[in-house]
């Protein structure tokens, strides 16, 4: 059909009770509409581009088919002849008018979309949604385009990818396989993923390589979730992982290469949830155990300072880094199977069981057992909340002073037990294990001094406690009695008295203090109870029994008390005349005031 073929040529078609079925007309391009509902959503440029420069040379040689609408047309068939035609200088167009519902327009692009040969993935894609947006269902779409369920849910799967990649896909930079694996990921994630691996996919050389391990920064194993999958109330919004449409044990035809597997591709919400959980597991570890402290032994992530600010609980913990304290741990009981000497047993033989070597480790045990209950009652113990592989958790530590690492003895008793039944025992290691027994048998030793000083303790109160009547002071209460007051000492004060009473001693060692004073002659030892009540704050102050003892004890000292309070009574008359003074004064000013009233 000639596109300058006058109006009057073109024919009509009229049914037989006259009614218009088709119209043939040259009308204004300008009077064209795309249509909303085309299924067909892409159009590569090229394409159009030669199709123009073909029309240019020909003219439209199949008219567009419209219909009406008001006072203008809405394409039906051939869009990208009306693209085309756009690009050249053609201002009337020949179409065929039919007069068309909702339903039947429709029906007529899908069949017209559907007669196309190799149809882009995506424009399948965004067919197959355009037809459930209609109310069709995956097996209404299926018979209607002649493909199988499978082939359907595949391309409901390529309309989850962000516009930006589409366009790559469009541009042949992407296989379908490629296409399918970006689109099992959330959104978010593809925006992600995009900032991050395809900034330059205009560039003409512009692939990606492993892209499977690009998107497993974006995949994540719900069968190692730190949370339940389960919880509909770790993201309200969302519901339980189970029922997830970005988890693919849900959607097995959708991504069935992780069916089995369970895998998560909405890496904010898998955050999210991954946040959530940790939170509620520290507030509620906090509300039943109690801890003391934040025991911290690394730099934490953004995401779980994040969570610590977050929680009013936290706020009152100390952090305490792990490496300045001693973690506590229950000594592990020895196992009878590690005390099996295979390693020298006959074939067909019984292993030995190093019966003497398992009871002296047995031994060990309990006298390890027994050392951690007594620490556990100490004030020095405290619990820690702290990350334990990947769970926050109560661990036990104590402030006392961490001993100095010997690096000689990092082995274990079990270590080289298991190295002596296998035959790889080494001379260093077994150089390392005598180190071991030699420093267990040193702080055994220290732990005997304990045991003993502790019934001492309980057994000295407890007579006190039953001898109603007293005894005399011995020689060595009396030595307490200056122990007493010299741990009484303000800290400058102590540091006076021992410039001037213990400059020769090693008060670090108990043995030598005590022995400095009980040998204090009576001068000095007068002169550390004046200290000890001097170095009192309260001693300054008159109300205080502390300040009463020291006028006594000032004035039988020598010291001319009298003197210093008979220097201040008469300052005090000379202020209390003035102050009469001044109160005559006022008094004769009120007197004249009510006389002129």
């Amino acid at each position: 059909m000639s596109i300058n073929k006058p109006l009057e040529e073109i024919n009509s078609t009229v049914s037989e009770n006259g009614q218009l079925l088709v119209e043939a007309l040259l009308i204004d391009i300008a009077l064209i509409d795309f249509s909303t509902k085309n299924y067909r959503k892409i159009f590569k440029a090229e394409y159009i581009e030669e199709l123009a420069d073909s029309i240019k040379q020909h003219g439209l040689i199949h008219a567009l088919t419209v219909r009406k609408v008001n006072d203008r047309y809405e394409l039906v068939i051939g869009e990208c002849r009306l693209r085309a035609a756009k690009l050249t200088e053609l201002t009337k167009l020949p179409v065929v008018v039919r007069d068309l519902t909702d339903e039947q327009a429709n029906e007529i692009r899908l069949a017209e979309n559907l007669k196309r040969a190799d149809p882009h993935p995506l424009e399948e894609s965004h067919l197959i949604a355009e037809m459930q947006g209609d109310g069709k269902s995956v097996e209404e779409v299926a018979l209607r385009i002649g493909k199988s369920k499978a082939y359907v849910y595949g391309r409901i799967k390529l309309a989850g990818l962000i516009a930006v990649i589409q366009e790559i896909f469009i541009s042949d930079k992407l296989t379908i396989q490629e296409a399918f694996s970006i689109a099992a990921l959330s959104a978010e994630s593809q925006e992600e993923f995009f900032n991050d691996c395809c900034k330059d996919w205009k560039k003409k050389d512009f692939r990606i390589t492993n892209l499977n391990y690009a998107l497993n920064r974006y995949r994540y194993d719900l069968k190692k979730a730190p949370f339940d999958t389960k919880d509909k109330t770790l993201k309200p919004a969302i519901g339980a992982c189970t029922h997830c449409p970005f988890n693919s044990a849900t959607l097995k035809s959708l991504f069935p290469e992780f069916a089995k597997e369970a895998i998560c591709s909405n890496k904010g919400c898998y955050k999210d949830k991954c946040l959530t959980h940790t939170a509620n597991s520290i507030r509620k570890t906090i509300a039943e155990q109690q801890p003391d402290a934040l025991l911290l032994h690394t730099v934490l992530s953004d995401e779980t300072e994040l969570v610590l600010q977050s929680l009013p609980e936290t706020d009152s913990l100390p952090r305490v880094d792990r490496h300045e304290v001693t973690i506590l741990q229950a000594p592990e009981m020895p196992d009878k199977d590690d005390f099996l000497d295979s390693w020298n047993t006959e074939e067909g033989e019984d292993p030995e069981f190093d019966e003497e070597g398992y009871n002296q480790s047995l031994q060990e045990y309990e006298s390890d057992l027994e050392a951690f209950k007594e620490t556990l009652i100490k004030d020095t113990t405290k619990k820690g909340l702290a990350i334990v592989n990947g769970e926050w958790k109560i661990i036990l530590f104590s402030t006392e002073q961490k001993p100095a690492q010997n690096t000689s003895t990092t082995v274990t008793a079990k270590e080289v037990q298991a190295a002596i039944k296998s035959g790889t025992a080494t001379p260093e290691l077994l150089v390392s294990e005598i180190a071991r027994i030699t420093t267990r048998e040193a702080r055994a030793k220290e732990l005997d001094g304990e045991k003993i000083q502790l019934q001492v303790h309980e057994q000295f109160l407890n007579k006190q406690a039953a001898d109603e009547r007293g005894q005399k002071p011995t020689a060595a209460d009396l030595v307490c009695a200056r122990l007493v007051i010299y741990q009484a000492l303000d800290y400058s004060v102590r540091h006076a008295v021992n410039n001037a009473l213990f400059a020769d001693t090693d008060i670090s060692n108990p043995e030598e203090l005590y022995n400095a004073l009980a040998n204090l002659p009576e001068e000095q030892y007068a002169f550390l109870i004046r200290m000890a009540v001097a170095g009192k704050s309260e001693s300054k102050y008159p109300t205080n029994i502390t300040a009463y003892a020291l006028i006594k004890m000032a004035m039988a000292s020598g010291l001319d008390v009298a003197g210093i309070e008979q220097v201040q009574e008469e300052k005090a008359i000379e202020r209390q005349e003035k102050m009469e003074l001044r109160i005559k004064e006022l008094d004769k000013r009120i007197q004249r005031l009510k006389v002129m009233e």
